[in-house]
């Protein structure tokens, strides 16, 4: 992942977390089939990904060559 990089010109981008899409809609419409009341919108979680939390925020892809290279995904800015 580039913005792993030390040298990287990118600053950070949006973490904005399609993994866990899957689990959150089945529960939502798992709760919706049985009756319950849901919200009129649900959201989801979105963070600043940068050098100091990728390795948090996306761990055991270090090394595991994994792309998740998403070039039109990114908000970056190049260091001048």
């Amino acid at each position: 992942m580039e913005i792993r990089k030390p040298a990287s010109p990118f600053l950070a981008s949006v973490a904005y977390f399609p993994e866990r899409y899957g689990a959150r809609l089945v529960k939502l419409a798992s709760a919706m089939a049985g009756g319950e009341t849901v919200p009129l919108a649900v959201y989801t979680d979105h963070a600043v990904l940068d050098q100091e939390n990728v390795d948090v925020l996306y761990p055991g892809e270090r090394d595991s060559g994994a792309s998740t290279d998403r070039r039109s995904d990114r908000t970056h800015a190049r260091k001048d």
